[in-house]
């Protein structure tokens, strides 16, 4: 009998040792610790623990974590539970969904959602995660024209968009921060580009927005318009609304290509809906419908409105 009692209980460790899922620490910026019995230790970039775990940030401190394939950003200072932090990261979000759709009408790439939550300004853990995705095809050259012998193959930067273009991510960023040295023209914008762009493709939005917010942008670099999008994506990612408000007011401007203006337009209605100004989310999608009513995305602001 008791050697079955002995069975049984280390097959129930066994058990919770399976359940118990690892978590990645993608990203970190500032004092992020966790705790060890009774004393904090330092977390680096590249640890992983259990979901039992519980951090602390200092003021200033960022930290990204991933189990799962699910994200959890923490962006305020406070102590958090990370069994709470990723239980509540696995619920969707409308706007999420809105942004991903918007995208692929305009012709922007496949969207695989992944779900997250951001860190309130208290410390909190909310549950209304922001958007995430990956696979993204913002500012991607065709492969194809970058073919040994084309034109473009002169483009210190070839390489790295056909490894984004193949889904290779981490082998873009790795290229792009090799290039970032180099004497190329435009090199340290558009590496970040690329890098960011890489970044954000494997559902990273913290280290993405570091990487492009160090870089002054380019006004000459390829990859400057889509640079904007890029961003609005990432702070709608993180709930920044107004930060995002900002980038798409870049993108979507009266000299702008009709479509990127209804982009502009859907994609600010839906931050304006979440900062709770619904007359300004309405005039927005008045204004994509007003540019080309007969348009997808012009049918889909109409969509919206009713």
């Amino acid at each position: 009998m008791k050697a079955k009692l002995l069975v049984l209980v280390f097959a129930g460790c066994a058990f919770l040792a399976a359940a118990q899922q690892v978590v990645q620490v993608d990203w970190v910026e500032g004092t992020v610790e966790r705790m060890v019995g009774s004393a904090w230790r330092a977390v680096d970039i590249g640890d992983s623990f259990g979901t039992d775990t519980t951090l602390r940030l200092a003021k200033g401190a960022s930290a990204e974590l991933t189990s799962g394939g699910v994200h959890v950003r923490l962006l305020a200072p406070g102590t958090y539970k990370l069994a709470d932090a990723f239980a509540k990261a696995k619920g969707g979000s409308p706007a999420s969904d809105t942004a991903a759709k918007i995208a692929k009408l305009a012709g922007k790439g496949d969207y695989n959602l992944v779900t997250a939550t951001t860190a309130g300004v208290r410390g909190d853990l909310q549950a209304t995660p922001p958007p995430s995705s990956i696979q993204w095809d913002e500012g991607k050259e065709d492969p194809s024209s970058t073919a040994a012998g084309s034109v473009e193959s002169a483009d210190p930067y070839s390489e790295v968009i056909a490894l984004y273009g193949q889904g290779k991510f981490p082998q873009a960023a790795k290229g792009a921060r090799d290039l970032r040295l180099s004497a190329a023209p435009q090199a340290a914008f558009r590496s970040a580009y690329w890098e960011a762009a890489s970044f954000f493709a494997q559902g990273l939005a913290l280290p993405a927005i570091r990487t492009l917010e160090k870089t002054a942008p380019d006004p000459a670099a390829p990859e400057y318009r889509a640079s904007d999008f890029l961003a609005a994506r990432i702070w709608m990612e993180l709930s920044e609304w107004d930060k995002a408000l900002a980038a798409l007011g870049r993108y979507g401007t009266p000299d702008a290509p009709l479509e990127d203006r209804q982009v502009s337009l859907i994609l600010s209605s839906v931050c304006y809906d979440s900062l709770k100004k619904k007359a300004d989310s309405r005039k927005a999608l008045e204004a994509a419908v007003a540019l080309d009513p007969a348009s997808d995305l012009g049918k889909e602001a109409a969509a919206r409105l009713k």
